[in-house]
């Protein structure tokens, strides 16, 4: 597939209007040793579906047992706490920032944190010691107050996206794009083979080998023999509502998708259950793919503020 080329559906995708006043575009990226950035590829442009309009964001909670350290953490401000979450992430270790924390009355509590860690420890122990703690908590009728706390763990995972489209060629050449279209999603979505390039120069250290990696597209290239794969492309998907680019500014009418991977293809080639194809050419006459797209970037308020 070489060269840059644009595949529409239907034909009259640009002219038709009154049918068609919004499209869907998607955008092979292929990665380059020259650049950080992308270089843009061929691009399919589709009729608008309905399951286009949808977008999920979820965010994971956790609820978490503090046991002694939550009674112990009572008395740790919100300064103190992030002045210990800073030395933790920081390297300078937890244990020096203990020292010299104090609450509001002047009381050292930086021991009494280190103790409660150490007290959960001992509760939390296997083997018999940890039974005859249980054991022994049963006959009183008692247990430690887990004081569960709902911690938050992070963004749920990376948005994802499914488009499905049902085209019905009204002409052969209208058919060759459907192919087209096709070939151009199997095509970008897979891994290429890739081999390495040693060639071997001399400098006044002496020899010097380089080995450059490249695709391997010859006839005989068999995923068998090859050195490693190379990335697929990612895709950048738009939205044109009333024939204007989703991305218009902070809040567009609908949201930014950024780049994505994808991570499945279907083809259904059947018309109505059966089988249907052109007397004069043998393409079917109806082709229905199925998209499925993963988002390369996570959710924060500043992508939100970007209109995501």
């Amino acid at each position: 597939m070489a060269g840059s080329r644009l595949w529409k559906f239907p034909l009259d995708l640009d002219s038709n209007t009154n049918e068609y006043p919004h499209r869907i575009t998607f955008q092979a990226l292929k990665s380059r040793n020259t650049s950080t950035s992308p270089a843009p590829g061929s691009m399919v442009a589709l009729y608008l579906p309905p399951d286009a309009l949808k977008a999920a964001y979820s965010q994971s909670y956790g609820d978490v047992d503090m046991g002694s350290l939550g009674i112990a953490m009572a008395g740790v401000d919100r300064e103190q706490a992030q002045n210990l979450v800073g030395a933790a992430l920081s390297g300078e270790g937890v244990g020096k920032a203990l020292e010299g924390l104090k609450d509001k009355t002047g009381a050292n509590i930086g021991s009494s944190l280190m103790a409660a860690a150490a007290k959960e420890g001992m509760a939390k122990m296997g083997g018999p010691a940890g039974t005859a703690v249980t054991a022994l908590a049963k006959k009183v009728g008692v247990i430690m107050n887990p004081h569960k706390a709902m911690i938050y763990q992070g963004p749920g995972g990376f948005r994802t996206f499914s488009y499905t489209f049902t085209m019905s060629p009204e002409s052969l050449a209208e058919a060759e794009v459907v192919k087209n279209i096709v070939y151009f999603f199997k095509y970008h979505m897979h891994p290429g083979l890739a081999g390495v390039d040693t060639s071997t120069t001399s400098t006044h250290h002496g020899s010097t080998t380089t080995r450059t990696i490249t695709e391997n597209t010859g006839p005989d290239a068999n995923i068998n023999t090859s050195a490693a794969l190379t990335y697929p492309e990612e895709f950048e998907i738009k939205m044109l509502i009333n024939r204007a680019s989703s991305r218009m500014g902070t809040n567009p009418p609908l949201f930014n998708i950024g780049k994505c991977v994808m991570e499945s293809f279907n083809a259904d080639y059947s018309t109505s259950g059966g089988p249907a194809f052109f007397s004069d050419g043998g393409e079917p006459v109806t082709t229905t793919i199925s998209l499925g797209f993963k988002e390369t970037v996570l959710m924060t308020k500043q992508m939100i503020r970007k209109g995501y």
